[in-house]
């Protein structure tokens, strides 16, 4: 059974702009008898890191129908080729024709997340976790390595078996230094003075 779904295509910069970018997403997609409803280029962008030495990529927006069994034809069509970097299919049966042939930044010349020339600002939108936003002398921290606050004086701490040994000893001697002649010694018998 044939159904819906949506591909992202990252093709390498060297096979060309324009449509020769869509010509190899095409021959993968006509090897596994997908019906193309819609291909354009999305857009071109910078890699997060080198994908087979390629530090830019173009994006290649596909919608197609297909029988579910080919998807790993596709998959695997991708990683054997040398033109296309990286695939992703999701399966989008709920999606209209308009939604489909929305413009791309591509189409429009202008890109969702504004400039394009440089990283993105990855912690710009990550705000705190209890929802208020972050304050602008405040960073972000997390992962090991990074020191706790001191424990409030209200919260009792574990003993650890070696303590509670000490504590037995001192609490056996009165102030004047001198065992309790009613307590046992370590060695089971009483001890005597």
């Amino acid at each position: 059974m044939n159904k819906q779904y949506e591909g992202m295509f990252v093709v390498s910069p060297a096979v060309g702009d324009g449509d020769k970018a869509l010509e190899p997403v095409q021959r993968v997609l006509d090897r596994a008898g997908a019906e193309v409803l819609v291909c354009k280029r999305w857009d071109e962008r910078k890699l997060a890191y080198e994908i087979a030495g390629q530090k830019r990529g173009i994006y290649v927006l596909t919608y197609f129908k297909a029988d579910g069994d080919r998807i790993t034809d596709i998959e695997r069509d991708v990683q054997l080729s040398e033109q296309i970097l990286r695939v992703l299919v999701l399966q989008a049966g709920d999606l209209t024709a308009e939604v489909m042939n929305t413009p791309t930044p591509a189409e429009t010349g202008h890109s969702p997340s504004g400039d394009l020339s440089g990283p993105p600002d990855r912690d710009r939108d990550r705000g705190r976790r209890d929802g208020r936003p972050r304050s602008s002398g405040e960073s972000f921290h997390g992962g090991r390595g990074e020191s706790r606050p001191p424990r409030p004086a209200g919260r009792p701490q574990a003993e650890s078996p070696a303590r509670s040994e000490s504590a037995d000893q001192s609490e056996s001697t009165d102030q004047s230094g001198s065992a309790d002649q009613s307590e046992p010694d370590r060695h089971g018998g009483e001890s005597s003075q």
